[in-house]
């Protein structure tokens, strides 16, 4: 048996290596980070790294509405290939989508209970700097054991002293007004009060402006 010269096994051994390299799986990108989607309203995903997989929490910018909260957590994102999933732990919200070749976008379908049947939305990802301000008003959330099987979710600001306590009504949840709760802390500090106007004198008396609407001709067909 005879062996070529150096030029052959040069050659031979780079050619292994290189079979040896395209062999090898490829390594998954890491999607951790902050993605935001614009539109109406404006979402913010928070992914993070978990022990399988990963995790997130999901922020919706625009006005709280019955199946869209504010802010939802999400216990699992999975991440197949190029093909992302996730679904909203409390609202009935699931995003399938792709992730794109340079790993800065996330395009997929958006699907809600209540809402439409589906709409085509996409994520990029966002460098901290130009990440959009999602709790303007700092706290801490906690679920809060009132008997079996029910929680209350609990909206801290922390301080110390008596509590001052807001129950959100109308079905909300507390994130629906946690921009404001605490426009209110240092008036309450101070014993101040705020009427609540109630009747149709009361209400003109405190407000500034009236607006009157007048029925205007139908337009001509």
């Amino acid at each position: 048996m005879t062996i070529g010269g150096n030029g052959d096994m040069a050659q031979t051994l780079f050619l292994i290596i290189a079979l040896t390299v395209l062999a090898l799986p490829a390594r998954a990108a890491d999607i951790a980070g902050t993605w935001q989607a614009d539109g109406k309203p404006q979402r913010v995903l928070k992914i993070q790294k978990a022990r399988a997989g990963y995790r997130g929490e999901f922020y919706n910018l625009g006005d709280e509405a019955p199946g869209a909260p504010r802010f939802d957590s999400v216990s699992a994102i999975t991440l197949s290939g190029d093909n992302v999933h996730f679904s909203l732990d409390k609202a009935e919200g699931t995003f399938d989508g792709t992730l794109s070749a340079d790993a800065k976008t996330l395009s997929g379908s958006w699907k809600m209970l209540y809402g439409p049947p589906s709409q085509q939305i996409t994520f990029a990802r966002t460098a901290p700097k130009d990440a959009w301000v999602t709790d303007a008003s700092p706290h801490k959330v906690q679920f809060v054991t009132v008997q079996p099987g029910v929680k209350l979710e609990v909206l801290d600001w922390g301080g110390s002293g008596p509590p001052l306590i807001f129950l959100s009504g109308l079905g909300n949840s507390g994130h629906t007004f946690a921009d404001n709760y605490d426009d209110q802390t240092q008036a309450w500090a101070n014993n101040e009060l705020f009427d609540w106007p109630f009747g149709e004198k009361a209400v003109k008396d405190a407000g500034g402006d009236e607006l009157t609407l007048v029925p205007g001709s139908s337009p001509s067909s």
